[in-house]
């Protein structure tokens, strides 16, 4: 729960705070160690952010190929998903937990992707 609802939480409360507040400003005329120190944050937060998307790709590409472990956070903490009770019936068809794999992974992909297309080279070709 802490790694999947209050750690991204808390993580875009913050870049929404260092994009509001202007924390990557970082001119040559700021002395201040206020400033310095939030610049540095900015750009140790951005950092972990462009790690944590490519992790997060990687993971997803082995989710395709080994169908366990759907997140980082289920890496990182070794969690695999397993019947309580093997005798028990499934009362879900497996087409369509098989449809709702592929949509969610392919929706993972693009909301990964479509950030780094360029729109206007894409109009151009067109």
């Amino acid at each position: 729960m802490v790694f999947t609802v209050f750690l991204p939480y808390v993580i875009t409360k913050l870049n929404d705070k260092i994009s509001n507040d202007n924390w990557n400003d970082h001119r040559s005329e700021i002395t201040s160690w206020k400033a310095k120190l939030k610049y540095f944050i900015a750009k140790f937060i951005g950092v972990l952010n462009s790690i944590f998307k490519v992790a997060s790709f990687i993971n997803m590409i082995f989710f395709f190929v080994s169908h366990a472990r759907r997140s980082v956070a289920e890496l990182v903490l070794g969690i695999d998903l397993e019947q309580t009770d093997p005798s028990q019936r499934r009362y879900v068809d497996f087409t369509y937990i098989n449809r709702l794999i592929v949509w969610n992974a392919l929706g993972q992909a693009l909301s990964k992707l479509l950030p780094f297309l360029d729109v206007s080279k894409i109009k151009g070709m067109f």
